[in-house]
């Protein structure tokens, strides 16, 4: 797409499609919830109905162009998904578990690519990120809730399954876009600025009360990256920010909390912790891997080869019945789809993180904030996979999607040929972001 194609794009009014897909989502999380246990399959069949039907209107002509392009940014997820299918035919494996995960991909990733296709311009995909936003507050004002009525730690709002701390991933996800929108968004109102800070310290609070460390870790790498790549500018108002979060927590939250974060660093496998399972499942990650490097065990086939890779004693110290997978991303993809999978996981991240970086090294980049923001998110993937399983969730997925709309829609060099990107508003990007 020319650069003059870009700048059209960003004067269109907010695109329909993006918040009829966001609504889904949001939604989406708050039915599986309550209605669903174990195999999540069935709500994103639902939502794979809706996209069906928005790709019809774009045959229509309703929503747009029915061409659906893949950006280059998205061509390691497509590889990614590719060597699990290869593995799977190689090993003809065709069994319903196996199948059922499979669709589960093959929808996701079309979520990501039809994502990456309807956003028209950055005004829609900081719409889609506010309705995000307002859906995970809501989220968290029912976790407090039900912590104060219940007496209950551990939100599990966004997971049928029965993972006590498993939604912090979520809570950890949407903070950065808070914290990178309250420090450098345009034009916010003051009634707009306390709201987002209402909803970063709701949702930083309702991380802690899920006692996800993982989750704070990976936040706070995220951040720790941005803040040292991109801007080492310490402003008040960031310090505030922090100061405000680090003491509200210590001092708000409950005995429970503060024992579970002492606990971060505790690698003792005396007990069923989740630290002793996290190295109990990597061990055995790798050397199923070991074992099958080129084609993996098969994606879903974890946990049937489990016992063959640990000991009684190690299968007494895990914390649950069944695993999906390692907890870990990258052994993930491993199991998954052997080596090939593996190249693409990493292949996605450097992709995404280089185009990124190509962005915010210049000075007149539009709406700043948000790729300080989806830096964040994915430097913060990039160490959370070291401790977590996360393309399993439809939120990865979905901010996957934005972020390939957002790298199409701006160019990773300053505009010099008297074509700005603008904004619907017609005002040209500040010189300077926000950090």
């Amino acid at each position: 797409m020319s650069v003059q194609g870009r700048s059209r794009r960003f004067t269109d009014p907010v695109a329909l499609p993006i918040v009829i897909l966001t609504l889904a989502l949001v939604v989406n999380f708050f039915w599986r919830a309550t209605l669903f246990t174990g195999n999540n399959l069935p709500p994103v069949v639902l939502l794979a109905v809706g996209f069906v039907g928005l790709w019809f209107l774009h045959g229509l002509g309703v929503t747009g162009e029915l061409i659906l392009r893949i950006p280059r940014i998205l061509m390691p997820i497509c590889l990614y998904v590719a060597a699990v299918l290869f593995s799977i035919v190689v090993r003809m494996d065709f069994e319903d578990r196996t199948i059922q995960f499979v669709l589960r991909l093959l929808v996701l990733l079309a979520l990501t690519l039809l994502i990456a296709n309807v956003v028209p311009n950055l005004e829609s995909l900081e719409t889609a990120l506010t309705l995000l936003i307002a859906g995970f507050t809501l989220a968290a004002i029912y976790g407090f809730v039900d912590y104060v009525v219940n007496g209950r730690y551990f939100l599990n709002i966004f997971v049928g399954i029965d993972r006590k701390n498993a939604s912090g991933y979520y809570f950890m996800a949407i903070m950065p876009f808070i914290y990178y929108w309250v420090r450098g968004g345009a034009n916010l109102t003051k009634l707009h600025n306390r709201a987002l800070l209402a909803a970063l310290a709701l949702c930083f609070g309702a991380m802690l009360l899920t006692l996800a460390r993982s989750a704070l870790v990976g936040l706070l790498a995220g951040m720790a990256m941005v803040f040292l790549l991109y801007n080492r500018r310490i402003t008040r108002k960031a310090v505030m920010i922090a100061a405000a979060l680090a003491l509200g927590g210590f001092l708000l939250a409950p005995p429970s909390v503060k024992y579970r974060l002492g606990t971060t660093f505790n690698f003792q496998q005396r007990a069923a912790t989740s630290n002793s399972s996290r190295i109990i499942l990597l061990n055995a990650g790798l050397r199923m891997a070991a074992d099958y490097p080129l084609l993996g065990v098969g994606i879903g086939r974890f946990d049937e080869n489990l016992d063959s890779y640990v000991t009684p004693r190690e299968r007494s110290l895990l914390g649950f019945e069944t695993y999906e997978a390692s907890h870990n991303q990258y052994v993930a993809a491993l199991n998954d789809g052997g080596v090939v999978a593996l190249f693409a996981i990493v292949w996605l991240l450097f992709e995404i993180l280089w185009s990124l970086h190509k962005r915010l090294r210049r000075p007149d980049l539009p709406r700043r904030y948000l790729f300080m923001a989806l830096a964040a998110f994915w430097w913060s993937q990039t160490a959370h996979f070291f401790v977590e399983w996360q393309l399993a969730r439809e939120l990865f997925w979905f901010l996957l999607g934005l972020t390939g709309a957002a790298v199409a829609l701006t160019s990773d060099s300053p505009l010099t040929t008297g074509v700005a990107e603008t904004s619907s508003d017609g005002a040209e990007p500040a010189a300077t972001g926000a950090g």
